[in-house]
């Protein structure tokens, strides 16, 4: 039994989960959703905000359907939406590519099936690009067809245990939209932890 439970404590997620405060400002629009990451920002103990539609271990997660151009399968993954700035604040490793970033246009998708969408870029994990048949490495720049809109894989993010450490990881993509991410990380430094909440 003392092996096992320190198994389970030790288990790889993936991401760190200390010091992460999670709210859900469901009833503010996007805009102020985006202020309130900036102004929580401003506090010294305050290293990093980031909006998601989902976050690990709250089992949110919810799926699209991708298929690889020339091939008639249609394959589930899970998807969340986010920031560019989720992967840095949950420390979720870039295994290859790059991450996305708000001063590349083409760096967002909306979470339905519009001609805008074609040509823009998502992540995927590693359990993702092993699904589609390629490394983290192969799938780099590859284009896959997301909801009906052919978009191009431009980095591959490390496995995450969204559904907690007894569920196995799942294939993700990833991808920025900033109408539907209502959940707001704050990752604190933990110095001053019942100040930085009143704040």
């Amino acid at each position: 039994v003392l092996r096992q439970i320190g198994f389970a404590r030790n288990v790889e997620l993936g991401f760190q989960p200390g010091n992460i405060v999670v709210l859900r400002p469901f009833e503010l629009a996007r805009d102020s959703r985006e202020s309130l990451a900036e102004a929580l920002r401003s506090n010294p103990h305050v290293l990093a905000t980031a909006l998601s539609s989902a976050v690990p271990f709250t089992g949110e997660n919810s799926l699209g359907v991708v298929q690889l151009p020339a091939h008639a399968e249609l394959l589930t993954v899970n998807k969340i939406i986010m920031s560019p700035e989720f992967p840095r604040l949950y420390n979720i490793p870039l295994i290859a590519g790059r991450l996305l970033s708000r001063s590349h246009g083409d760096d967002t998708l909306s979470d339905t099936t519009v001609p805008a969408n074609e040509g823009h870029n998502v992540l995927l994990n590693v359990a993702a690009a092993a699904r589609f048949g390629y490394t983290p490495q192969q799938v780099i720049g590859k284009t896959i067809v997301y909801n009906g809109n052919h978009v191009s894989v431009v980095g591959v993010l490390g496995n995450v245990k969204m559904d907690g450490a007894l569920e196995p990881v799942k294939p993700t993509v990833y991808f920025n939209d900033r109408n539907v991410t209502r959940t707001l990380s704050v990752r604190i430094d933990g110095q001053d932890i019942p100040g930085t909440l009143a704040f």
